[in-house]
């Protein structure tokens, strides 16, 4: 039952991440997203809710307490496995399936993140060199030496 309660809260400390900062309530995962922005020496206000919630995740903090809970339900299956409890053993199993797939949903958003964002590097740094951007530079170049040259002209 201890095992199931710790990996139920380990769950729960991800759930109510955002609530818990706004109540001021301290919790495991507060703790090490706190521990990071000091450890990287994130500058970071303690009222920074969204940025903090998105550093739960980014970090690999959320990861990494999802797959304690993962081992904490898979222990606490392991010791009544060979007792008559189908619905508790149900709930342990939709539990590891739960955090399982939200690691899986994490990992698959941030990769995909990661993709688009070297894709857009591709593209800038494709249009940078392009023909098309080196008359735009031109143009530009040229527009802001407009006001000079033109000056230059009048009072010639």
């Amino acid at each position: 039952m201890m095992s199931f309660h710790i990996g139920f809260q380990l769950f729960d400390d991800i759930d109510d991440f955002k609530r818990d900062i706004v109540s001021g309530q301290r919790t495991y995962c507060g703790f090490l997203v706190d521990y990071f922005i000091a450890k990287n020496s994130l500058k970071i206000g303690g009222e920074d809710i969204l940025l903090k919630y998105k550093l739960l995740f980014l970090s690999g903090i959320t990861d990494q307490q999802l797959q304690r809970a993962i081992l904490y339900f898979e222990k606490s299956r392991a010791v009544i496995h060979h007792l008559p409890l189908a619905e508790y053993k149900n709930v342990i199993q939709q539990n590891i399936e739960r955090a399982e797939r939200l690691r899986w949903e994490i990992q698959h958003s941030i990769k995909k993140t990661q993709n688009r964002m070297q894709l857009s590097s591709v593209k800038v740094n494709s249009i940078a060199k392009s023909p098309v951007a080196e008359s735009i530079n031109s143009s530009i170049i040229s527009a802001v030496g407009f006001p000079a040259r033109s000056e230059d002209s009048c009072t010639g």
